[in-house]
């Protein structure tokens, strides 16, 4: 099983993809995940959920204004990554187990295992807001209990 908590940021693109597309590491990694047979159990941050603009795609365009450096290949990378969380958020949805969530408020679920990753990924927000830019996402991610 996979797990992946998908926020507002779609992450790293590798550059030498089949057939020229842009999918972000992460996109990569659960479609890797489903080809070779995993469950991948996904939670997305609902768009209302208050997140801290740094870790937001469009904030690297928002700081490049503010310090003179944007250019027109910077408007067009964060298009290009705005549009590809877009659409790995809906191409997740569509596939595997998907959950809605806002931190601290676990989306409810009649399967036990989905509930116990809910609970997890509770926990794992709590850490985050605590623990604030000083960790990355696999770190946190890291320190989830692995589920039997």
């Amino acid at each position: 099983m996979v797990v992946v908590i998908v926020g507002h940021r779609y992450g790293w693109v590798p550059c030498a993809q089949e057939d020229g597309l842009t999918r972000s590491i992460t996109w990569l990694e659960c479609e890797h995940a489903m080809s070779c047979g995993k469950e991948v159990l996904a939670f997305l941050l609902r768009p209302d959920t208050a997140w801290p603009n740094e870790y937001r795609e469009e904030h690297r365009m928002a700081e490049a204004l503010r310090n003179g450096t944007a250019t027109v290949e910077l408007l067009g990378e964060v298009k290009r990554d705005l549009q590809g969380l877009e659409d790995f958020k809906k191409r997740i949805s569509a596939v595997g187990i998907r959950r809605a969530c806002q931190p601290g408020r676990p989306a409810r679920s009649d399967s036990g295992s989905s509930i116990r990753m809910e609970r997890q990924a509770s926990r794992l927000w709590a850490t985050f807001k605590r623990d604030g830019r000083h960790k990355t996402v696999s770190q946190l991610a890291a320190r989830l209990v692995r589920l039997d």
